[in-house]
């Protein structure tokens, strides 16, 4: 038998991230939305180009209901070009609404948590999670590890007040070998369930398992990984019927639990945006006896409505995206650019000037917010050229659920342009 090969999802990120967007629709209000969508896809696929980002907005709160599409850039340089090879390559004409940036959403760490209890329609499943933040110095230390390893490191990473999440105090005691012992018992009740030899190594009896078809490994079944987010799973408490099966009720519907983990982890509670650095706790599962009861369903609905109510209750936050900008010109027009940059605010990190063939070039770079450079191109010349490189992303202070705070507004803007309730 061929060894088996373990593969964990990479938790990095390309920095060729979507920082910007575009809103238009078509000029004719009777035109059909999904007609122009589908031109566009023609056009990329004529160009044997990869498709932008581009996202179906219908607002029922205006009559009649009114649709637009938003396009999705690194940067508005991309975003203009994009959206000129899209008016041009397709009949219907439309129009441009409005740019914005692309937020992101995190939770702030709280010395408190709280926990939250989803229950399924049926009410006949309940699940028990908490969320804590997580920074990105973890993710990088758990970053292609086993789920033993990344409940060890994080058990040593997160404050002391999450660690009896991780662990019973019989884990804690015993450390590993406690949970060693009870992967092997997990996979001594599946041989005894085919009638197969039941002694032997841990490995041996994963390999025995999988020769009767059975493709099972409990090592990385307590961890979900999405991006920069990240769900454990409790593997004391998680029980189906009432009896104490480590591994067992997570195993059973851990395909319904990755489906809405990475569901709310790219549409977030807030605005609809990427969610980043959280990592969700599993404490207890508890499943009905009838599978019947405990299919996708259920359980994604149940999870989901989980994962966002710990999200709301652990002061989520916004990001803003931050670039790199440079500024390349000829020296005279130098005082243009002076002026142009008065009114912003940025963070100066060089200024220089050197001769070039036949005319001094000046040029500048700063770190400036993505929101200040969505109309620097209507601004500056042709001649002027201007490069964007994604450098961080910022949290903003103030609070996304308070309609009156500065992140309320962003989002009350948002949800008006996407047609949702605010």
């Amino acid at each position: 038998m061929t060894n088996n090969i373990k593969v964990y999802r990479n938790l990095t990120i390309n920095i060729m991230e979507n920082t910007v967007k575009l809103i238009f629709k078509p000029i004719n209000s009777s035109s059909n939305i999904y007609q122009v969508l589908s031109e566009i896809e023609d056009v990329y696929k004529d160009k044997q180009e990869p498709m932008p980002k581009l996202t179906v907005s219908e607002n029922y709160s205006s009559t009649p209901i009114t649709s637009s599409l938003i396009l999705e850039a690194t940067n508005p340089i991309q975003l203009n070009k994009i959206f000129r090879t899209i008016k041009d390559g397709i009949t219907e004409p439309i129009e441009q609404v409005k740019k914005d940036v692309v937020y992101k959403e995190i939770i702030t760490c709280d010395p408190i948590y709280t926990e939250v209890i989803g229950k399924s329609s049926n009410k006949h499943n309940k699940i028990w999670m908490v969320c804590v933040s997580i920074s990105d110095n973890i993710l990088n230390l758990i970053q292609n590890k086993t789920s033993i390893q990344t409940i060890e490191i994080l058990i040593n990473q997160l404050p002391a007040i999450y660690l009896h999440n991780l662990l019973s105090s019989h884990c804690q005691i015993h450390g590993t070998r406690y949970i060693h012992q009870q992967k092997v018992k997990f996979l001594k009740e599946l041989l005894k369930e085919k009638n197969l030899k039941q002694s032997g190594r841990k490995q041996e009896l994963i390999d025995r398992l999988h020769n009767v078809g059975i493709n099972i490994c409990p090592e990385p079944d307590r961890v979900i990984r999405c991006g920069k987010n990240i769900v454990i799973a409790n593997d004391i408490r998680s029980n189906i019927t009432g009896q104490d099966k480590p591994y067992v009720g997570f195993s059973m519907i851990k395909d319904s639990i990755k489906s809405a983990f990475e569901w709310v982890m790219m549409e977030g509670p807030i605005c609809n945006s990427k969610c980043q650095n959280m990592c969700f706790i599993i404490n207890e599962i508890v499943l009905y006896k009838e599978p019947i009861h405990h299919g996708p369903t259920q359980i994604i609905p149940m999870v989901r409505q989980a994962m966002l109510a710990t999200i709301r209750g652990s002061k989520p936050r916004l990001m803003e995206p931050y670039y790199i900008c440079n500024i390349t010109c000829p020296v005279s027009q130098k005082g243009k650019i002076s002026t142009l940059l008065a009114n912003k605010e940025y963070d100066f990190i060089e200024e220089k000037e050197k001769f070039n063939y036949h005319w001094i070039e000046y040029s500048i770079k700063i770190k400036i917010s993505v929101k200040q450079t969505l109309d620097f191109d209507t601004k500056f010349d042709d001649h002027i050229e201007i490069t964007y490189k994604l450098s961080d992303w910022k949290m903003l202070d103030s609070d996304p659920l308070d309609l009156d705070s500065d992140s309320g507004k962003i989002v009350s803007q948002v949800r008006v342009d996407n047609g949702w309730d605010i």
